[in-house]
């Protein structure tokens, strides 16, 4: 993010992630976690869920003061087209870096069963 000092996601700018190549390969009871690194005390994240493009969307998760790198499951992934990732928490400043998203496809060859993003 070339507004952010850090050029990371931050409180003011989100990273939209179009999902739908994924969304009807993901194997049956199988739940994507996704990966969030650099936050910093009295930082967090906000995850957001949108079927438009351009829509932060609706509020799905929300987490602050974590350790540096959080994997939390995102179960509702096949909800929405769209994720978006955002900063939170009570810095002004706060600020993250989206790492990956993990999650397991129906394929032919079971020997690679994840993917990340």
């Amino acid at each position: 993010m070339a507004i952010d000092v850090d050029h990371e996601i931050n409180k003011s700018t989100y990273i939209q992630l179009d999902l739908s190549g994924i969304i009807y390969r993901i194997v049956d009871g199988s739940v994507p976690n996704i990966t969030i690194k650099d936050i910093q005390k009295h930082e967090g994240f906000s995850l957001y869920g949108s079927n438009e493009l351009g829509s932060q969307g609706v509020l799905l998760y929300s987490s602050k003061d974590n350790p540096s790198t959080q994997t939390v499951p995102i179960p509702f992934i096949t909800d929405y087209r769209f994720i978006s990732v955002t900063a939170s928490g009570e810095l002004e400043g706060a600020n993250i870096i989206l790492h990956s998203i993990d999650y397991i496809i129906c394929d032919t060859n079971p020997s690679i069963p994840i993917i990340s993003l």
